[in-house]
């Protein structure tokens, strides 16, 4: 099956005359929340020093959005305890209180080897958390959009051992894996209820011949889950997808049907604790070398030039020669024909011979007409044409003012140049032979459907709808473009869709060399960067004006505005987190949480 498809782009969704972003000096209110403890930070340790290592723990984003009730985050102190901050009113915020305290914090928290804990709320009702040393809680959070209760643990898994126990057998750990919880998905099938987790590790390459090479593997952990009622869950299947790159994109299909995967390099799956994987053996057949030709061919302008290789032995009275203006019979008496049939145009039968030298025969067929023959016979395909030396210098010299050994010619003496390689910055490169964006079956274990990203850089990953897979944002020429796996997948289309733009995102996130993170509002009525100190960039979608407007320099009447806003936090500690609502941003620091009210239209 053919599972290369395109990522195809929406074109009404593109503003081919985007202006550019005006700077808004229109101040955003913006409160601030003192945290009673700092949050839970972890730092990489001397042994996890590559990429990989950074993207699946060094970027970890610390806030949590309940995306049922966007009003609400959440966040883990160092006493690990999971915080929540609600919004009431436009500048009335509850102070953070404790939702839930994280078992076994004493033993656990102190291993230098675990990374940052991790929470998806993938209902309304339920939470996942992982403790970012192997053990994952399932909780129980009641309602959380009309309630406060303290969440309840009604399931332990430990990565370490595999093992399942309900909330009452939970133990301490003997082992720490480093481990974050990437994606959370619930569902009903049939009578029983099903839970699918996806998680990210990065561990050294077991292979031996591949680790000086390629020192780490990421390995996607996907977990299956079941309950059949009263709060009881055990796990019904594990699967692992693995990669040499890291992967900056990655969920669960819908019904836990496949998992999709954006990295810079592809991903496979390894192994599967219900179905063994079975190693495809090479197509033995594919391999076959192809026959060679049953002879040759060349042509000029005049003649057309043909050439056999014979047995050996054969001699000039052994070769039966026939030619017509229109047909050639040429063989071996009493032996094998070696071209037989009507010529592709008429030729000169005088101007035409045969000569035979040793094992060669060569016949010069001369044309009557002075132009190309695709074919010597149009029924006989077994000849290959090669061409004629003086023929190919003839086309090298006429193409010759296309092409240059210099980087950048210069076409137009005297004139400025219209582009120069040295433009290029370092963030606009990208693997363009391996960088590809997959959809991995879970059943077959095969890659299903597959775009190759090109330079189609990787931006962030955002939600649209609590409903919905996560989102993706990827850079297409200066713009940044969101794509949605689609509901149902269909063989052969792509399952991406595009979704929504964000103009020139692309071009102005190159030019933040602080950057850390970048997020957009579920309404895709604006995208954030932020540094990793301080500052806040928000970038509007255009929005009529009042008036009519008129560019300065082109005389051009301008009716919409995309602005720019910059917030400056009043912190000099690094910012550890940032999530966007579409009314609201929050950015939190090691000891305080900052809420920027984001005007919109309506307000």
């Amino acid at each position: 099956m053919d599972f290369q498809v395109e990522l195809k782009v929406n074109r009404n969704l593109l503003d081919p005359n985007f202006d550019g972003y005006k700077l808004s000096l229109e101040a955003l209110p913006t409160y601030e929340v003192p945290l009673e403890s700092n949050l839970d930070e972890t730092k990489l340790t001397t042994d996890q020093y590559s990429y990989q290592h950074i993207k699946a723990y060094g970027l970890h984003n610390h806030i949590y959005v309940d995306q049922h009730n966007t009003s609400t985050v959440y966040f883990v102190d160092d006493k690990w305890r999971v915080m929540r901050l609600c919004v009431q009113l436009e500048s009335s915020f509850d102070p953070p209180t404790v939702i839930f305290e994280i078992p076994d914090a004493r033993d656990v928290k102190q291993h230098e080897d675990r990374c940052d804990c991790s929470i998806y709320l993938p209902s309304p009702e339920l939470a996942v958390l992982s403790d970012g040393a192997g053990n994952i809680y399932i909780l129980e959070t009641g309602d959380r959009a009309s309630s406060i209760e303290t969440w309840k643990i009604i399931h332990k898994h430990n990565i370490n051992t595999d093992d399942d126990c309900d909330y009452d057998d939970i133990t301490s750990p003997n082992t720490v894996t480093p481990i974050v919880l990437q994606h959370a998905l619930l569902y009903k099938e049939d009578t029983l209820q099903k839970l699918e987790l996806l998680l990210v590790e990065v561990k050294p390459n077991p292979t031996e011949d591949d680790h000086r090479k390629q020192p780490f593997v990421t390995v996607l952990k996907w977990l299956t889950l079941s309950s059949g009622g009263q709060g009881h869950w055990w796990l019904e299947r594990t699967r692992y997808i693995e990669g040499f790159s890291a992967a900056d994109y990655s969920c669960v299909d819908y019904n836990g049907a496949g998992v999709y995967v954006g990295s810079e390099k592809p991903f496979k799956m390894t192994y599967d604790s219900l179905h063994p994987i079975v190693e495809k053996k090479p197509d033995t057949e594919q391999h076959i070398p192809a026959p060679p030709p049953a002879y040759t061919w060349s042509q000029t302008e005049e003649d057309v030039t043909l050439t056999f290789t014979l047995p050996p032995g054969t001699n000039k009275p052994d070769v039966y020669y026939k030619l017509s203006r229109g047909r050639i019979e040429l063989g071996i008496k009493n032996g094998e024909e070696l071209l037989v049939g009507d010529l592709h145009d008429a030729v000169d039968i005088d101007g035409s011979t045969w000569t035979l030298e040793g094992q060669r025969l060569e016949v010069t067929l001369a044309k009557s007409e002075g132009v190309q023959w695709p074919g010597v016979v149009p029924t006989d395909k077994r000849g290959e044409m090669v061409f004629d030396p003086a023929q190919v210098a003839e086309i090298h010299e006429r193409l010759a003012h296309l092409t240059s050994d210099q980087w950048n010619p210069d076409p137009q003496p005297g004139k400025e140049k219209a582009y120069n390689s040295e433009q290029l910055e370092d963030c606009d490169s990208f693997p363009e032979d391996s960088a590809c964006l997959q959809r991995i079956d879970g059943e077959s274990h095969e890659v299903s459907h597959q775009a190759n990203l090109g330079t189609h850089q990787w931006l962030f990953q955002a939600w649209t709808h609590p409903l919905r897979l996560p989102s993706l944002c990827l850079r297409h020429d200066v713009d940044g473009l969101l794509w949605q796996p689609k509901d149902k997948v269909e063989t052969g289309e792509s399952p991406w869709k595009h979704t929504g733009t964000f103009n020139a995102l692309g071009y102005v996130q190159a030019s933040k060399r602080d950057k850390k993170y970048v997020v957009c509002s579920p309404n895709m009525s604006y995208a954030v960067i932020s540094d990793c100190v301080r500052h806040i960039y928000i970038y509007r979608q255009p929005t009529s004006t009042l008036s009519p407007l008129r560019n300065r320099k082109t005389g051009q009447e301008v009716s919409t505005v995309s602005k720019q806003q910059m917030v400056s936090i009043a912190s000099t500690e690094n910012i550890l987190g940032l999530q966007a609502t579409n009314n609201r941003l929050f950015v939190c620091t090691k000891s305080k949480m900052y809420i920027i009210k984001v005007l919109t239209d309506e307000d």
